[in-house]
């Protein structure tokens, strides 16, 4: 598996290799939702390709948009970290 990954990427070759049996290959589809706001995070996005974006709910109940993370970031690692549940 290679890393087009930007965090990934500048890992150490042994810091990488450590890692490695954790990762997994997830294909995430249009309009998927990853987490839910209020949701324990039980996952790390690392994307290849594509693009997450972030979405909060307004009063109204519409969602708009508050961020995108692409290639060179990484969804949900504070909250696993933190044991935080998702804020967006």
């Amino acid at each position: 598996m290679s890393f087009t990954n930007h965090m990934l990427r500048v890992l150490s070759a042994p810091s990488a290799e450590a890692l490695r049996p954790w990762l997994e290959p997830v294909v995430i589809k249009p309009d998927q939702v990853v987490y839910r706001m209020g949701d324990p995070v039980e996952h790390v996005y690392f994307v290849q390709s594509g693009l997450l974006c972030r979405l909060a709910l307004i009063e109204d109940g519409r969602s708009v948009g508050v961020g995108v993370i692409g290639r060179e970031g990484v969804a949900g690692a504070t909250n696993v970290l933190s044991r935080h549940p998702s804020y967006h």
